[in-house]
């Protein structure tokens, strides 16, 4: 038993810190918006913004221990926009 307890510790250790370099806190990103509509509803206009706070985190990752290399992909940073509605 002792010896199965020890092999099973050092498979986990290793799978732990293979992932520890990819790991990132949990991250509060901040969104807004504000619309006009128009007395008759006609039209509308949007602005707003998407990651107000310019978070940049990690949205994939992976590694290839062979090579030593970490890679990912991140989210996108601050935006813009704009949007202008019309009903028929």
């Amino acid at each position: 038993m002792p010896c199965r307890q020890a092999l099973e510790n050092r498979a986990n250790q290793r799978r732990r810190s293979h992932y520890l370099p990819l790991r990132r806190q949990p991250i509060d990103i901040v969104n807004a918006s504000l619309t006009y509509r128009e007395p008759d509803g006609k039209w509308d206009l949007t602005v707003g913004g998407t990651n107000l706070t310019d978070e940049r985190y990690l949205v994939s990752a992976g590694a290839n221990d062979a090579a030593g290399v970490y890679f990912g992909s991140y989210n996108r940073p601050r935006e813009w926009y704009a949007r202008v509605g019309f009903r028929f």
